[in-house]
């Protein structure tokens, strides 16, 4: 629909092979297909997920590498 490259991740330690992931939130749709929405943000520690859109249904995740201390 954006004329951009996609793919499905569901699992965590992938999500770093995209910029944004887009997920279905909880309760709109069985998630099994995704990683789970209440997982984002803590499931890969070298990735900063930061949300920067959301609906009803769904929400957008910006995805980027952790800074290295």
């Amino acid at each position: 629909m954006t004329g951009r490259d996609t793919l499905l991740i569901d699992r965590c330690d992938q999500l770093g092979k995209g910029n944004f992931v887009v997920l279905r939130k909880a309760g709109t749709v069985v998630d099994v297909d995704q990683v789970r929405p209440d997982d984002i943000l803590t499931c890969n520690h070298s990735l900063a997920i930061t949300p920067v859109f959301e609906n009803q249904k769904y929400i957008v995740y910006r995805i980027m590498a952790q800074p290295q201390h």
